[in-house]
């Protein structure tokens, strides 16, 4: 009683202690734990106070949009309290949740009913799977964040006053990606060939993530011992496949600046690999259109006649499946291009350096690229090829260095296991800013 009396002497002027007790005049209050109470919340987006997307330049509304908000309180790591939460234009509770005084760690998961029972593990509810495919939706991100409070006795009134309100920081699940293709973006002499028509989408992507980030460090089956690839198509089971139709691939036209629009982005979950390589790295698949500016007859002789923008053209190549690396049929150190199939055939009797190279058909003059996501400040390999959640990674292309594949599928090669520091396609520099931004300059070839 006598603690209580102290308490509530103070209502006026006590706030919520978050982390620590109250100190007031040199004597500390110590809240009477497992009392009844009530609490309030308000949630922020990192580096962002309101749902307003103009507090971050690099979010657009409906990456901040937050429809509902779910809270789940645990003591002493275990669900004690769940309900969900009624916010105002600034994502400011104007409803109170019922629980109990004392300290606990509580979680704020906007426009996602998480699963939690009442005395579950702090733990458990961390790991639980989010379907990734869900975790960008235009009506609303799933979102997650926690905080660790102390709570004190209050009335349900007080507490929408804000007598017990607790602040907590959430942040998107997703990744968001976007690609610029300038309009002078060079072209090795190697390729002798214009590009145009820039495209891209994601591929390799998690198919699940955590509600917490990183329970373990890794993402979902990001250990080297859970990954499979039973299907033996070079990209372990648990990612998202590459379509099999081109419609299948909803590639977003690269603009020649960034176009920072909810249709110009592409989302996917965080993924972090113990043993990041080319089977379990999530990548930005690109696609361009290649017009050759010479052509070659069955014979070898090289025609300096540009094709026609879109023409479907064939060239020599010898193929390493397994690790994904091409050597292309040349002359004057300048690829090799055939309008027709048959003189590509006929080259390879003339030419017998080549003999055992195949032929092959690029579709409407299509040329696929790869470019792991990255994050070049990093040493760490686990961090260097890491996709986190909250990042936002800009794609510049800064330079074409060589012919890229005739299929989107052999993007991937064969064995999984393939080291990423075996490829020579892209490289990057990266900086991070609000939302967080990972600028990415690449090369591709």
């Amino acid at each position: 009683m006598k603690t209580k009396s102290i308490i509530a002497g103070m209502l006026s002027t006590m706030l919520l202690a978050v982390g620590c007790n109250k100190e007031d005049g040199g004597n500390r209050v110590t809240p009477e734990a497992g009392v009844k109470t009530y609490a309030s919340f308000s949630v922020s987006l990192l580096n962002q106070s309101t749902r307003a997307a103009s507090n971050d330049s690099n979010a657009v509304a409906e990456e901040t949009k937050i429809s509902d908000l779910h809270i789940y309180i645990f003591n002493g790591g275990v669900l004690e309290t769940k309900g969900k939460i009624t916010l105002d234009g600034n994502n400011k509770g104007t409803s109170a949740l019922a629980t109990t005084t004392g300290t606990k760690t509580i979680y704020a998961v906007p426009n996602y009913d998480a699963t939690g029972d009442i005395g579950s593990l702090q733990s458990d509810f961390e790991k639980q799977l989010i379907d990734a495919a869900n975790i960008a939706e235009e009506n609303g991100f799933f979102m997650a964040g926690k905080t660790e409070a102390t709570l004190i006795e209050r009335t349900e009134d007080e507490a929408k006053l804000d007598a017990n309100l607790i602040k907590i920081p959430v942040a998107r699940g997703a990744a968001k990606v976007q690609m610029q293709f300038g309009t002078n973006v060079p072209v090795k002499p190697v390729v002798n060939a214009k590009v145009a028509n820039a495209k891209f989408t994601l591929a390799q992507q998690n198919s699940q993530t955590y509600l917490a980030k990183l329970v373990d460090g890794v993402s979902p089956k990001g250990k080297k011992a859970e990954q499979e690839d039973k299907e033996n198509d070079g990209t372990y089971d648990h990612l998202m496949k590459l379509p099999t139709t081109d419609d299948e691939f909803k590639w977003i036209n690269a603009g020649t600046t960034y176009q920072n629009t909810y249709a110009t982005s592409k989302y996917l979950a965080e993924n972090v690999n113990e043993n990041p390589t080319t089977g379990n790295t999530s990548y930005v698949l690109v696609s361009l259109q290649v017009t050759p500016q010479a052509k070659a007859n069955g014979d070898g002789n090289v025609i300096e006649t540009p094709l026609t923008p879109g023409t479907t053209f064939y060239v020599l190549a010898k193929e390493e499946v397994s690790s994904g690396k091409i050597t292309f049929a040349s002359k004057d150190d300048k690829i090799l291009y055939f309008e027709q199939e048959t003189d590509a055939n006929t080259y390879k009797t003339v030419d017998q350096s080549v003999a055992d190279y195949k032929v092959l058909k690029y579709t409407n003059g299509i040329s696929y690229y790869r470019l792991n996501i990255r994050d070049i400040r990093k040493t760490n390999l686990t961090e260097k090829y890491a996709v986190n959640r909250n990042h936002y990674y800009k794609v510049n292309i800064t330079e074409i260095s060589n012919l890229g594949f005739n299929t989107a599928a052999g993007t991937i090669p064969t064995d999984p296991t393939t080291p990423l520091e075996t490829q020579t396609y892209i490289s990057a520099d990266i900086t991070i800013e609000a939302w967080t931004v990972v600028d990415m300059n690449e090369p591709l070839g």
